[in-house]
């Protein structure tokens, strides 16, 4: 096969303008009119409105490429990856076609049209939208903007004498450990059946090759069997490694390679287990996975502008935050190849609800992934009655794997996001341009109907954007260890959202930008493979403390906790060993609270939990309360900030102070940085540190100026202060 590539530059102008603009392909219109300022900056305020007309415009794009002699090939096409709208397709002036709608690969004979030399290919686009509808109401939260353009690869295939269509990777485990059976399928398309080919099917990995087979290729479809010894098996995120191989396809006609073909696998049986009870369970190589997932929507309201390295940013943030599976529905379609492949590296488990369009393209495209565990269904018949083979595949009714709809209420990003989006006359969450910038129409109201319920309310605009990530962090938390403690026979937790696709109010815990938010760093503790906390009952004054191992391996270690009072004071402290099996949940051990909470109040204290391995290592840390944050009568925090230099771009910041401070932010002011940890909750007397990485590199002095450090107590204050002291700096601290 010959392959030209079409992608890169290229010209498109607007039906009704004359006007030239320069394109990139992949893209799409909006990106490109962007790219040459024809349209203001759409996540302003609310200027997505007035680029409406975008959407209402017949665009061509166009591009004039040079071809060799192609007309000896046995067939010659056309290919797109991935076009977005509907759109005439012509080369050199003779129409080939229409691209539909959402299907992922579109395909054109052009044998008889490609020249020697210069040629022109126009795509001419429908208008998404009619005329004078507009796109985008006025106050419409979370737009679905309709755009148009080559979202994907383009390029003119040229096969001689056969087309392998399609590739159909099994692995049987019947005779594992000894070895793993790989059957690979390989479908083709023969242009010329009576010439001699032979196929050839290699597994590989890390460059050197494991086992080959050979055959006479005699017909469409043809099967080849190779065995792979000592097989390293992938592992969702958290159980183990991700080792991938690749399987290599090559077709050859007297010594000549016609067809090459690869696929990256992943040794691993996925499957589900049903209980009796009609609960499922995921298994990966014989071992339980508890699913600790999120929802994943497409990173941008143009994604064919994103580049690998930003979906590399989303995935990581998954598998940090000690997530190994995310499920992309309703919002989500389906995505590049890019995203699949980091999943596949990462760990991180696909469970994808069947889309009704294209599915039958996509299942074909995406079946050899590693990462894609479960097809999501209504009817979980609807793939097979597709009659394409996806072996290794759950297929499963959509909500039967988990008993438990998570909580969750939206949060804004971060101050400085918020700025960019909305001018300062408009920084009022009930002002018509926040309200555009929310993802739901009732999300602004159940965020303020929330703060009455379990804090003190917010004085000031700035407050409501902290307190708001703080609440969305608490509550799903919250949800998460109710899930783990109260629900034992559920097998997963999946919550609100990952990620955003425009800046906005909306119940992700990664921002548009890919900051945190607070519910990041709160899961990512709370959903450690080691977890301990407490549950009480304010019916019987009991505290219920339970511990988590979802590791391979058995765990001994120490549960200790202390009964702390708000001003530091200890009232109580103890322990007990514990022995968690893998994969288990137990309850370590309950006690009555009635002495102190009459002595005291539930307002006044804190249970503070450790759970230590053998050596004494802290493997998690927990904080317990009794009562609403608003009932909490927090003293100002004192607390005192230690700041020394990590490395050449690092500063490690340790907070201490002798009384309950809950829930700490840091932040630098106009500038990003990466935190190894975020709102926190300090114990008296107990320091903790952590490690900033400006965004880019500053001297200490600047650094001592940025720092600011807030704290909840500090969202119900008239006046915001800055609550930090700083030391004089020492030596380089070293790596923890």
């Amino acid at each position: 096969m010959r392959r030209l590539d079409l992608t890169g530059e290229w010209t498109v102008r607007g039906g009704s303008s004359k006007k030239i603009f320069k394109a990139v392909i992949p893209g799409c219109i909006h990106a490109d009119l962007l790219a040459v300022q024809e349209i203001p900056d759409l996540f302003m305020g609310r200027k997505l409105q007035e680029s409406a007309w975008v959407a209402e415009e017949a665009w061509t794009y166009e591009s004039i490429f040079t071809s060799d002699d192609l007309s000896m090939f046995s067939s010659v096409l056309l290919s797109f990856e991935g076009v977005e709208g509907v759109a005439t397709v012509s080369l050199n002036g003779q129409k080939l076609g229409k691209t539909e709608a959402l299907a992922h690969r579109s395909e054109f004979d052009v044998k008889k049209h490609l020249k020697i030399g210069k040629n022109t290919l126009t795509l001419a686009f429908d208008p998404a939208v009619k005329r004078g509808k507009g796109t985008v109401p006025p106050l419409k939260p979370a737009p679905n903007l309709p755009t148009m353009g080559i979202a994907g690869d383009a390029s003119i295939l040229a096969f001689d004498g056969v087309r392998v269509t399609d590739v159909i990777i099994e692995q049987d485990f019947s005779t594992a450990p000894t070895f793993v059976g790989i059957n690979v399928t390989v479908c083709s398309e023969r242009f010329d059946p009576a010439r001699h080919m032979e196929v050839l099917v290699r597994i590989c990995y890390k460059g050197n090759t494991l086992h080959e087979v050979r055959d006479i290729l005699k017909k469409d479809r043809q099967s080849l069997h190779l065995k792979l010894k000592n097989a390293q098996y992938w592992w969702p995120a958290g159980m183990g490694e991700q080792p991938l191989y690749e399987v290599l396809i090559d077709v050859y006609a007297e010594r000549a390679c016609l067809e090459h073909l690869s696929k990256r696998i992943g040794i691993r049986d996925i499957h589900v287990q049903k209980g009796k009870d009609g609960q499922v369970t995921l298994v990966a190589n014989k071992q339980p996975v508890f699913v600790k997932g999120t929802r994943w929507v497409s990173p941008d309201l143009f994604p064919a502008r994103l580049s690998r390295m930003e979906y590399a940013r989303l995935v990581k943030a998954t598998v940090v935050a000690n997530m190994n599976l995310l499920r992309l529905h309703e919002m989500a379609d389906f995505e590049c190849n890019a995203f699949y492949d980091l999943c596949d590296e990462y760990g991180v488990m696909v469970w994808h609800d069947a889309l009704d369009v294209d599915l039958e393209t996509n299942i074909r495209r995406l079946r050899h992934h590693a990462s894609l565990a479960v097809w999501g269904c209504e009817d979980a018949g609807v793939i097979k009655k597709l009659k394409v083979e996806d072996p290794g595949r759950a297929i499963l009714p959509i909500e039967l794997f988990l008993r438990k709809e998570t909580f969750s209420v939206a949060s804004f990003p971060e101050q400085r996001i918020v700025q960019a989006y909305l001018p300062e006359e408009e920084r009022n969450i009930s002002h018509p341009t926040c309200v555009y910038h929310t993802e739901e129409e009732m999300a602004l109201s159940g965020m303020v109907s929330s703060f009455a319920k379990h804090f003190l309310f917010p004085t000031h605009f700035e407050s409501v954007l902290w307190l708001s990530q703080i609440q969305q962090g608490i509550l799903l938390k919250r949800e998460w260890e109710y899930v783990r403690c109260m629900l034992g026979d559920s097998k997963g937790f999946i919550h609100g959202r990952l990620n955003d696709f425009w800046p906005q109010c909306s119940h992700s815990t990664v921002d548009y930008e890919g900051r945190w938010k607070a519910a990041h760093y709160m899961l990512r503790k709370a959903m450690m493979p080691l977890w301990t906390t407490g549950l009480y009952s304010e019916k019987t004054k009991q505290v219920e403390l339970f511990a988590f191992n979802d590791l391979q391996r058995l765990f001994k270690g120490t549960l200790a906790w202390r009964l702390v009072r708000t001003q530091g004071e200890l009232v109580a402290e103890g322990s007990k060993e514990v022995s968690l099996s893998p994969f288990t949940r137990d309850s370590i051990c309950a006690f009555s609270l009635v002495e102190f909470l009459d002595k005291y109040g539930a307002a006044d204290l804190f249970l503070w939990l450790e759970l230590k391995d053998e050596k004494g290592s802290i493997a998690a840390s927990n904080a317990v309360y009794f009562c609403e944050p608003k009932e909490w009568i927090l003293p100002p925090p004192r607390m005192r900030a230690d700041i020394r230099i990590w490395d050449d771009n690092s500063y490690a910041v340790t907070l201490t102070s002798s009384v309950t401070v809950m829930w700490v932010w840091l932040s630098l002011e106009g500038m990003d940085a990466r935190y190894d940890d975020n709102y926190f909750c300090l114990e008296p007397g107990k320091p903790t540190r952590i490690r900033v990485t400006p965004s880019r590199r500053i001297k200490p002095e600047q650094f001592n100026q940025l720092i600011r450090i807030g704290s909840l107590r500090d969202t119900w204050q008239e006046k915001r202060t800055l609550m930090q002291m700083v030391v004089p700096q020492k030596k380089p601290a070293g790596k923890a």
